[in-house]
């Protein structure tokens, strides 16, 4: 195999793997008339075998992070699913339409009030059908860009609360689904195009404070980081295949300036040495190593 892989073509090599890998545990899976075991544990060693030799591919090249999002987006296997981007496309206008509400005005100690509050009695009523999907989406989007507007003030308050009230609501949506009160491909989708734009507000939120001067303080350089890499690790391959043309623009723009911002956040953080340069190979290497 090749020592050195442009981008696309390392996307190439990992979706065809992925494929042959897939279609050969499933040819053994259907035949139930003979036994696999020690078939299936010769094509887990190969399957390992190959995915080592990606991931040292990809942890010995020179890549950026537009390349990692580049690969993710490559590899989904949602890419080209004509029917999920029929349903995005349908969905959308609702998500673009979000920019014409207002935010919170009051200052931050408000903001944080109001997100509670929402949260509980999101949590209190339920979401019961695809009106009040729509509605938690709606009221979820004000607080939640008016909270990133105080982003930089919030460092020493603690935020579990609103983490975990906020996982308990997107269940109820999934909940709902379960019920039939609304469908499994809406619930899918919505929430997919929520995440994708609660993520890129909260990265452009982060590269604003850090290039404003507003991140301080080791701790707070730590959380802004992580804010920073998640488009590189957490956009699964639902997410990847429904991003809007906007959020595309977006994520190559964020891709550009996260160098940067990290290399400001690192000279606040003040460790001793740092691997910037090889981050975007290393985010690939494990990215390979765990499909």
């Amino acid at each position: 195999m090749m020592e050195v892989l442009p981008a696309d073509s390392l996307a190439t090599y990992i979706t065809e793997w992925v494929n042959i890998r897939d279609s050969v545990f499933m040819a053994l899976r259907r035949d139930t008339l003979n036994p696999h075991s020690a078939l299936q544990a010769e094509c887990r060693i190969v399957d390992d075998s190959v995915r080592i030799e990606l991931a040292r591919i990809a942890a010995s090249g020179n890549y950026s992070f537009s390349d990692v999002l580049l690969v993710r987006e490559k590899i989904s296997p949602y890419t080209g699913d004509g029917e999920l981007v029929e349903a995005a496309g349908i969905i959308r206008p609702f998500f673009d339409s979000l920019d014409e509400n207002g935010m919170i005005v009051g200052g931050k100690q408000k903001v944080l009030s109001c997100y509670r509050t929402f949260l509980a009695e999101t949590l209190k009523d339920s979401i019961m059908d695809i009106e009040e999907l729509q509605e938690f989406i709606k009221q979820e989007d004000v607080v939640y860009r008016s909270f990133l507007a105080y982003l930089h003030d919030y460092g020493d308050t603690d935020l579990s609360d609103i983490t975990r009230a906020t996982e308990k609501c997107c269940s109820l949506v999934f909940d709902a689904a379960n019920r039939g009160c609304v469908s499994y491909r809406d619930a899918t989708v919505y929430m997919a195009l929520r995440s994708n734009r609660r993520l890129v507000q909260n990265v452009l939120a982060c590269l604003g404070d850090i290039r404003c001067g507003r991140v301080h303080g080791r701790e707070q350089a730590w959380a802004y980081a992580c804010m920073i890499l998640q488009p590189y690790v957490s956009m699964d391959g639902l997410c990847m295949a429904l991003m809007s043309q906007d959020e595309r623009y977006a994520l190559t723009g964020i891709a550009s300036d996260t160098s940067g911002a990290l290399l400001r956040l690192h000279e606040i953080i003040q460790s001793e040495r740092h691997r910037l340069s090889e981050l975007p190979a290393m985010l690939l290497e494990i990215l390979v190593l765990t499909i």
